[in-house]
């Protein structure tokens, strides 16, 4: 079987359909969105699909039925009408300034009036120049608007949000128009990475249908298990057969790095396109979708916040909390669950509200060390060099050495970020230790106490107990006390007891250790 190229950074639906590079067929989630109401809102955190989503659209909706004939909408009963489409990818539109959004706005509307051959040079502004154009295309036929990252002018920007301020009267300049183009229009989709309260950019887009957490919609861009079946098992068997491991083992190392998203309480966890192709064709594991775009707008609400670890744990959200924010009033958590470093684990009728985790080990690991390196004060490559020392020392027994490391790492906390709290310091351990790569576990429960941690590996078992302002060793004699090391005495491995104390006066970590 001759596989096709794999799509790698590819969003252009008509270019992977002629050059013959790969589609996972999404047109019959397309299909129900074009049954159904005509405003439509979609957020979904940034390279996850949604350029490609929109740019198939334009291809159907301008009748292209020879690129969709072996797509689940090519034998559907979609009569295949030709629209006047008006496609603005805000990916493509300068924004470093209002004046340059707003030139650069106009210019978009001029291109696609010459595409058409229609004159809107008498309109001014951005806006007025939009609705001359739908006015004018809506003589050729119902008017179609596609409008990709719409945020961008804004999220791009968070940096210096006076920018960003500004830029956000001329979207809802620029948006504002289209409520009263409705007449002249068969569709119009908007996406994007975040989602702006509509009283901030589209507050009169009062039918607007946000999508974003709709069941019926969750796998709309990102990859179902049931997809990668049917489209990746001939690059996976190829993969097993180069790297010499077993199918098997190829799909559960996808599955722990980059599946795991969620987007309502009822759909599939999906896969993360962008990281899942790169993976397939480099032949390794690595936080690809993370580095393509380190998120230095939510490192700086870090640094400028009064967050710790602790927040991102145990983390519970209504709907409305998760839904929107506004440029005055952007909550961490709410940023995190928009931009894809947090998703849907679970939804509570009772509380309604979502209870949310880390999507896989590429946003675990990839945010975790950003994050130490901003509580710490370190840079990354520090911090990674910490980290893999402490997994040598892990791998070969040498409990020492583990700790010395430990100790090292954490003993960068600036005195300004200590916090008189236990759980700000468990939370701190249990971060370093889940970058370490092996199997943690956290609170886990015996017939006579907690063990705060555990990690497991092949050949060695590490039981931590953590204290707040008391010594090592009164951790160590809570573990001997209750008798931990018990559940484990059957395994055959080495058996180390940690304890581990934070004092907080002397703003130091203290480590004690015996093997059992």
């Amino acid at each position: 079987m001759n596989k096709k190229q794999l799509p790698l950074g590819m969003s252009s639906f008509k270019a992977i359909k002629e050059d013959n590079f790969l589609y996972i067929d999404k047109t019959e989630c397309i299909y129900k969105l074009l049954r159904g109401g005509r405003y439509n809102f979609l957020a979904r955190p940034r390279r996850f699909g949604k350029s490609l989503l929109v740019s198939t659209m334009a291809e159907i909706f301008t009748g292209k039925k020879d690129l969709c004939n072996d797509l689940w909408i090519g034998s559907s009963d979609y009569a295949w009408p030709v629209h006047p489409v008006i496609h603005i990818d805000f990916s493509e539109i300068a924004k470093s300034s209002p004046l340059v959004l707003e030139q650069s706005l106009r210019r978009a509307m001029d291109r696609i009036a010459r595409d058409y051959n229609v004159d809107i040079s008498f309109a001014e502004t951005s806006g007025e120049k939009l609705a001359d154009l739908v006015r004018a295309l809506s003589k050729q036929g119902k008017v179609v608007i596609l409008i990709d990252e719409y945020d961008a002018a804004l999220t791009s920007n968070f940096h210096d949000m006076e920018v960003a301020r500004k830029n956000r009267l001329v979207l809802r300049e620029f948006y504002g128009v289209i409520k009263a183009l409705d007449a002249y229009l068969r569709f119009l989709f908007i996406t994007g990475v975040s989602k702006f309260t509509k009283t901030s950019l589209f507050s009169g887009l009062n039918n607007l249908n946000d999508i974003s957490f709709d069941g019926q919609f969750g796998t709309i861009v990102g990859y179902t298990e049931s997809d990668i079946t049917t489209y990746l098992t001939p690059y996976i068997d190829e993969m097993a057969g180069k790297c010499g491991l077993t199918p098997e083992s190829i799909r559960g190392e996808m599955r722990d790095w980059y599946n795991g998203y969620k987007f309502s309480e009822d759909s599939v966890s999906v896969y993360n396109p962008y990281s899942l192709f790169y993976y397939l064709t480099k032949h390794k594991c690595f936080n690809y979708w993370f580095e393509s775009a380190t998120p230095t707008f939510l490192i700086e609400l870090l640094k400028n916040g009064s967050y710790t670890f602790a927040d991102l744990e145990n983390i519970q959200a209504s709907q409305s909390e998760l839904n929107t924010f506004d440029l005055d009033s952007i909550g961490l958590i709410t940023l995190l669950y928009q931009t894809g470093y947090l998703t849907i684990e679970s939804y509570s009728p009772y509380t309604m509200k979502y209870q949310l985790r880390y999507p896989n080990k590429e946003v675990e690991f990839s945010l975790g060390t950003h994050l130490l390196g901003v509580f710490l004060h370190k840079k990354s490559v520090v911090i990674d060099a910490h980290i893999n020392e402490m997994r040598s020392a892990l791998l070969y027994a040498d409990i020492d050495a583990f700790c010395a490391q430990l100790q090292s790492l954490l003993a960068g906390i600036p005195y300004t970020l200590h916090i008189e709290k236990e759980s700000y310091y468990h939370s701190l351990l249990k971060v370093v230790t889940t970058l370490l790569g092996f199997d943690v576990h956290c609170e886990v429960m015996t017939s006579v106490g907690r063990i705060d941690m555990v990690i497991e590996m092949t050949h060695l078992i590490v039981l931590f107990e953590c204290k707040f302002n008391k010594s090592p060793a009164e951790a160590l004699a809570q573990i001997k006390e209750r008798k931990y090391a018990e559940s484990y005495a059957q395994s055959g491995k080495q058996i180390v007891l940690v304890g581990v104390s934070f004092n907080f006066a002397h703003k130091e970590l203290s480590v004690a250790w015996v093997v059992e």
